[in-house]
């Protein structure tokens, strides 16, 4: 009988953030891939890969299943940012794991293991993928993007181990959309002390950062609605007595339906509220995340969330983006059941252990329920 105590599984969670699977360190990720693969009994399960551009995809089924065509899929990343090599050995205080990649999302895909794991130990084989991705991070476009507009996945419904909260379990069924804006400015270098001789780039710049940001929204507050963040600025001036010539900023803008329904209509607006010599590149865009709460499935995942926990599980809302986008601009019902976790790109990552276990647990018994006619021999 295999073990898939609570220990085994924290463990497991504990040797998956050990490997730095950093987006593009293409060796730790496939070490990541390749523990991951270890993990699954080879006369049960099948293993594929899918890349894009370098980006590896892993993709686990029970043998049997034809993974393009999967009904059910649980999609995970295992890419995670960049972080100081201290945070990359995991450590436990008291109810937490703290450690990079432990919410976002290392557990999410560690509790998919085990649920996968425990519905094998019983000799069924259902018709479900676990899709696992490495590039996440920075906006999934060769991970869940290819293999949903390239590939062609087309499941019935989408589970996705990531959780937006770090103070409730939820069932989140809308995200905001994402822009990664960048602003040029061009000017005209001269001596700061005859500014009138030249032409501030960065003036032009932070004009238009402005602009933007009024035009978006700019309050920090845990709501439904816009933020514009300013997150890189530079110049290639490196003097501090000389009018720059030139500026550049990055704007990551996290939208709702009030202000766009897509990165490029938004992109549209912005590029109407900037100064003249000043221009705009969209880096990065995501559509919205919404999938109706009243859905047969979602019901139903909600009512077994609930008597796993023992305790009410509202629907909700994250700031965030996720893969879960490709699945909502096909109209694919998709909801994100991450673990409580919180410190997200940032030192001291961690999760609430405990959450992980029940994750396992809930998704187990969402399986066993809704895929239950769609059993292999």
């Amino acid at each position: 009988m295999a073990n898939f105590s609570e220990e085994t599984i924290l463990q497991t969670l504990i040797e998956l953030i050990k490997i730095p699977s950093v987006t593009g360190h293409h060796a730790e990720i496939q070490k990541a891939y390749t523990f991951i693969e270890s993990l699954f009994p080879k006369d049960m399960f099948s293993v594929f890969y899918e890349e894009k551009e370098g980006v590896i995809s892993q993709i686990i089924t029970f043998r049997g299943v034809n993974y393009k065509k999967a009904k059910y899929i649980l999609s995970g990343h295992i890419d995670v940012i960049a972080a100081d090599e201290a945070d990359f050995f995991p450590r436990v205080e008291g109810e937490k794991l703290f450690g990079r990649g432990s919410a976002d999302m290392k557990a999410g895909i560690v509790a998919f293991i085990f649920s996968l794991l425990r519905i094998a130990q019983e000799g069924k084989h259902y018709d479900c993928a676990l899709v696992i991705t490495s590039d996440e991070e920075v906006g999934g476009r060769n991970g869940v993007g290819y293999l949903v507009n390239e590939i062609g996945l087309d499941p019935e419904f989408v589970l996705v181990g990531d959780g937006p909260r770090y103070d409730c379990l939820t069932i989140t069924t809308k995200e905001k959309g994402v822009a990664w804006i960048e602003l040029f400015a061009d000017g005209v270098a001269a001596h700061a002390a005859r500014p009138w001789l030249g032409d501030n780039a960065l003036n032009k710049l932070l004009f238009a950062i402005e602009s933007v940001r009024t035009l978006v929204g700019k309050e920090d507050i845990d709501d439904w609605h816009s933020t514009a963040t300013l997150s890189h600025v530079n110049t290639k001036n490196h003097s501090y007595n000389r009018v720059p010539e030139d500026a550049r900023a990055v704007i990551d803008i996290r939208f709702t339906e009030e202000l766009a329904d897509t990165p490029e209509a938004l992109f549209s607006k912005i590029q109407r509220v900037l100064p003249l010599g000043v221009s705009a590149q969209l880096l990065v865009g995501g559509a919205i995340l919404f999938t109706d709460e009243s859905h047969p499935i979602i019901q139903k995942l909600q009512t077994i969330m609930q008597k796993v926990h023992h305790q009410t599980i509202p629907f909700g809302f994250g700031h965030g983006a996720s893969d879960g986008r490709y699945f909502s601009a096909k109209n694919i019902p998709v909801v994100l059941i991450g673990p409580i976790g919180g410190a997200w790109h940032a030192p001291n990552e961690w999760v609430h252990i405990q959450s992980v276990f029940a994750l396992v647990e809930s998704t187990t018994a969402f399986l066993k329920e809704t895929v239950q006619g769609r059993i292999f021999s």
